[in-house]
């Protein structure tokens, strides 16, 4: 679906031929030893969140706007909380003509704190579409709290434009920061923190002792720069229980002879843009020196990144030592910790052996959990409030009353494996071979391990979709025991569709399914589409579909900058179900799935940052039904859509033929449902709950008023769960 521009990079580590599934090893002494973050010793999960137990209860000051947060920084004491809404939404620079609020200095012994994970509570939301060079807030003494709050910045985005013939050049617009530790012991716990394109947290010299824990730090990953806490000189810092992800690296340090940290129970995702810990050298200061920070303890985390875990760019003045973590991804110790020295060619340099002062002992390697540590896909699938049935009435509201017996979003627990293999397949080749071969009714079985790279199908000389003959199932086994189904990727980015059904009743299952751009590309888009020249930049789908009853279920995925699946004329009788759709958000297009002319039946799925979750053309004939599905916090346009006559162009209102919304959850701060016209027959929106907002604020229609032919009603309203009959 093409937009009309009338309205008012990823360094992905994609996994290769060479990193198949880790051998299981073990580097172990004393069989009673724990590998990993898990199982966690702090009392408090993983990230923070429900079920953290060190929220504020003190209000010395309680703030819902950015003029009273201000005013009670700016009065507030050692040992007071200014405590900011759990519900508030600030702007932190509500006018960017003029120059905006930075530096906002929390006094010595302050805390700023809300209350992330309290009664499902998603904690304050203060945000920012300003990229400035300062901190948004800065430390004014020492003892200063921040606690329960999520800060989002201006750049959740690598910034790599793209150039014809595969080319990127990288953005110059600056880097943001969130926090600035500029005294000792400074506390981040139980945060939010994403889109900081330099750094989330960032500790000074004299940010000594600074305790960073149980916070959720991801999409900080600015190419170039992108890290989730970055600590430049900052000595005995310690970083636990965090869970990081889309960071470029998840902890930097610079380096100098005064740095120094303990990372532990940490849980690094896969979505790591480079390695997860980076300790700066010599060559990177310019200082004739190989030291490489002062020490630093690196313990009991588990890593699950494709690329090296830890890189250490020198040698550590006084020790590292690198124990009891658990490396998902690797096979061996030389796979997840990488060291290099010496000025040249970055390649060249990378040692055989670690330095001296430096220690690894008792890891584990593999995805095989080691003794007493819990599924490796822990974490994978982000959490989803509680809804239910009201306490009197036993009506549902909300997609968690789910009736399909199957997870949201699918994953582990899900039921409906297949377990005929008529063909099994762990190549490219072997794919095509057996889907040319395949009949009505067989099984093509990508092995559970396998990662094949389908990009040399999306080149211009190549292929440019495989096709999937009717009746035909394509399926792995995600979610079955601890596997996460084969993964199918593509690292090139043309404009293609990866799978096309050749007939009806075809089925993907179990499966993995990872693009080439889940980035937004905001700022080129913008500024190339007011040339039009927006699609000069090419586009891609996982799965265009244009036959009838089409079933994708318990597959993931992401990075597709059209639309994760396509169906268009003639795919009548779709069922879209039980599926974890995120990253597909290019700016102006970016959809989990798009109709045009056909009809789908979408249920119990779980998207999390795309533009639009359901998209659809509006036009004449186009409708569907969407029903237990969860939309997480984050997105850049309203959740689902329905396009009309303004948008085609064609002089009419339709809107397409009917729409049904109901029994949804939608947590993300944009509209919930955008009709942009009138539905022939009708639209229905009931028993939803819309946690942000009214009905009026996250149900629209591009009309003068609602049409007559639109039912809205008896849908939940907030945290406090109130009726909008």
């Amino acid at each position: 679906m093409k937009i009309s521009w009338t309205f008012s990079s990823l360094l992905f580590i994609f996994p290769g031929p060479s990193l198949m599934l880790a051998e299981e090893k073990t580097s172990q002494r004393n069989p009673d030893e724990t590998f990993g973050a898990e199982p966690n010793p702090t009392g408090d999960p993983i990230g923070g969140g429900n079920g953290y137990g060190r929220g504020v209860e003190k209000r010395y000051f309680h703030v819902r706007t950015l003029n009273e947060l201000l005013a009670a920084i700016k009065k507030a004491k050692a040992g007071q909380v200014v405590y900011v809404d759990d519900d508030a939404v600030i702007d932190m620079r509500p006018d960017l003509k003029t120059p905006g609020h930075s530096k906002i200095v929390i006094p010595g012994g302050v805390t700023l704190a809300s209350g992330r994970g309290k009664e499902g509570s998603a904690g304050a939301l203060l945000y920012t579409w300003e990229i400035h060079t300062d901190p948004l807030f800065l430390t004014g003494g020492e003892r200063t709290r921040v606690t329960g709050l999520r800060l989002s910045g201006p750049d959740p985005e690598r910034r790599l434009l793209w150039l014809p013939q595969g080319k990127t050049l990288l953005s110059s617009l600056a880097t943001a920061r969130a926090i600035e530790g500029a005294h000792p012991k400074l506390e981040i716990d139980n945060c939010e923190l994403l889109g900081w394109g330099h750094s989330a947290i960032y500790l000074g010299p004299k940010a000594t002792d600074a305790h960073i824990h149980h916070n959720n730090i991801h999409h900080n990953y600015r190419e170039g720069k992108g890290h989730g806490i970055f600590l430049y000189e900052a000595r005995n810092a310690l970083i636990e229980a965090n869970r990081f992800n889309w960071c470029r690296h998840a902890i930097a340090g610079s380096g100098g002879p005064a740095t120094s940290c303990e990372v532990r129970y940490n849980f690094f995702m896969d979505r790591a843009t480079g390695h997860c810990f980076d300790m700066r050298g010599g060559r990177e200061r310019d200082d004739g020196t190989d030291v490489a920070g002062d020490w630093f303890k690196i313990h009991h985390n588990t890593f699950r990144a494709e690329a090296p875990a830890i890189v250490i760019r020198g040698r550590p003045a006084k020790e590292a030592a690198i124990h009891n973590n658990w490396f998902v991804r690797h096979r061996n110790q030389k796979e997840s910790v990488r060291f290099w020295l010496s000025p040249g060619n970055y390649e060249e340099h990378w040692l055989r052996e670690p330095p001296a002062t430096v220690r690894i002992r008792d890891n584990h390697w593999g995805r095989m959990p080691p003794p007493g540590a819990p599924s490796p896909n822990t974490h994978l699938v982000p959490p989803i409030p509680p809804a239910g049935a009201d306490p009197e009435s036993k009506e549902t509201f909300g997609a968690e009353s789910n009736p399909t017996g199957d997870p949201i979003g699918g994953g582990t627990n899900y039921s409906r494996h297949v377990s005929r293999r008529d063909f099994v397949v762990r190549t490219l080749e072997e794919l095509l071979d057996a889907l040319e071969k395949a009949k009505a009714g067989q099984v093509v079985y990508v092995d559970d391990d396998a990662r094949i790279d389908l990009s040399p199908l999306a080149k211009p000389e190549g292929r440019q979709d495989i096709s999937i003959p009717g009746g035909v199932t394509l399926a792995s086994g995600r979610g079955r025991g601890d596997s996460e189904g084969g993964l199918l990727f593509c690292k090139v980015l043309q404009n293609c569709t990866m799978f096309i059904p050749a007939g009806k009743g075809v089925r993907l299952t179990g499966l993995r399914f990872s693009g080439p751009d889940p980035e937004r590309r905001t700022d080129q888009l913008w500024r190339w589409g007011q040339k039009d020249n927006y699609y000069k930049v090419p586009t891609c789908d996982a799965v265009r579909c244009s036959q009838p009853d089409f079933e994708a279920d318990n597959c993931e995925f992401t990075g597709w900058s059209h639309s994760a699946i396509y169906l268009m004329k003639g795919a009548e009788r779709s069922r879209i179900h039980h599926c974890y759709f995120h990253h597909n958000q290019r700016y102006g297009l970016g959809y989990g799935v798009c109709l045009d002319q056909s009809e789908a039946l979408i249920e119990a799925n779980l998207f999390n940052w795309n533009r639009h979750a359901i998209a659809a053309t509006g036009a004449p004939g186009t409708r569907y039904e969407a029903r237990y599905n969860v939309v997480l916090d984050w997105s850049n346009g309203h959740s689902f859509d329905m396009h009309g006559g303004i948008d085609r162009g064609d002089g009419t209102e339709i809107a397409g033929e009917w729409v049904k919304i109901h029994h949804n959850t939608f947590r993300s701060q944009d509209n919930a449902v955008v009709i942009r016209g009138r539905p022939t027959e009708a639209a229905e929106i009931h028993h939803n709950w819309f946690i942000r907002g009214s009905v009026k604020d996250t149900v629209r229609f591009w009309l003068k008023s609602v049409p007559d032919n639109a039912r809205i009603s008896r849908n939940l309203l907030g945290r406090s769960r109130i009726l909008a009959p």
